[in-house]
């Protein structure tokens, strides 16, 4: 990664200084934060993942952070919630859960610089896991906004439910070699919250459509949501809940 734009900093006494801005690696996939191992997956026990030689899947393509300041954090600390968008297949070539992450970072105050100290994977096991993260964003109500990419194909797996893409994630997922899968608890809109404690909720918002999701766009109402959709031919749509931070119960679907 790397950038050519640079900003021009006006100091209190009037001296100006234009500052180069690159990007800093805080972690990758793989990388060792405080005995443990960045981008593992969890299946629905809170196990991590992992392949006969006990070594851990991991996803070599994060995708999108959200960093946030939560409310009884320790002055300079925050939190990094990170999603990855695919795991490679496991070695019996079932679908491994996708994943998120939870960071704890500190700043240095001095230059602004942050360092990881902690990482854990995100337990998504009240929603059935989660399908192949991609974009997303941090919602003005200071939560994780993020989607499920390629929804299962559900003409697919009702020709062959037993071999189909979703049942064998879930095969995977449950660690229960005769589950039959269910393609409508996956592709949706995955939000998670963060409590200064570090613990973490995940719901979906299936009130917002089950499709190909890419980023979702929160409007200054905190109600109005517009999203496009990773497919061709895709669609351009606008959702609108009866209440803000949060979309819940009703709302309004237009394509």
């Amino acid at each position: 990664m790397y950038s050519k734009a640079s900003v021009k900093v006006t100091y209190n006494d009037g001296t100006k200084k234009t500052v180069p801005l690159n990007y800093e690696t805080l972690f990758k996939p793989g990388d060792v934060i405080n005995g443990k191992i960045a981008g593992v997956s969890m299946n629905a026990n809170g196990q991590v993942m992992t392949k006969s030689n006990g070594t851990p899947y991991v996803s070599t393509a994060p995708d999108m952070n959200s960093l946030m300041k939560v409310p009884g954090l320790p002055k300079n600390t925050y939190y990094l919630i990170s999603h990855y968008e695919s795991m490679p297949k496991n070695e019996n070539g079932l679908e491994n859960p996708g994943t998120m992450s939870l960071s704890t970072l500190k700043m240095d105050p001095a230059t602004g610089g942050l360092t990881v100290i902690d990482i854990k994977p995100i337990d998504f096991s009240a929603v059935h896991g989660i399908w192949k993260p991609c974009a997303g964003l941090l919602t003005p109500w200071n939560t994780h906004l993020g989607s499920e990419e390629t929804d299962p194909d559900d003409r697919a797996h009702e020709k062959n439910p037993s071999a189909s893409a979703v049942t064998n994630f879930m095969k995977n997922y449950y660690n229960h070699p005769t589950i039959t899968g269910n393609p409508y608890y996956y592709g949706h809109v995955p939000e998670v919250t963060v409590d200064a404690k570090g613990a973490t909720k995940a719901v979906k918002h299936y009130s917002m459509g089950r499709m190909t999701f890419e980023r979702v766009k929160v409007m200054p109402d905190n109600r109005t949501v517009i999203y496009g959709i990773n497919s061709n031919p895709g669609g351009l749509f606008m959702y609108v809940a009866d209440k803000g931070e949060g979309f819940i119960r009703r709302y309004t679907l237009c394509g």
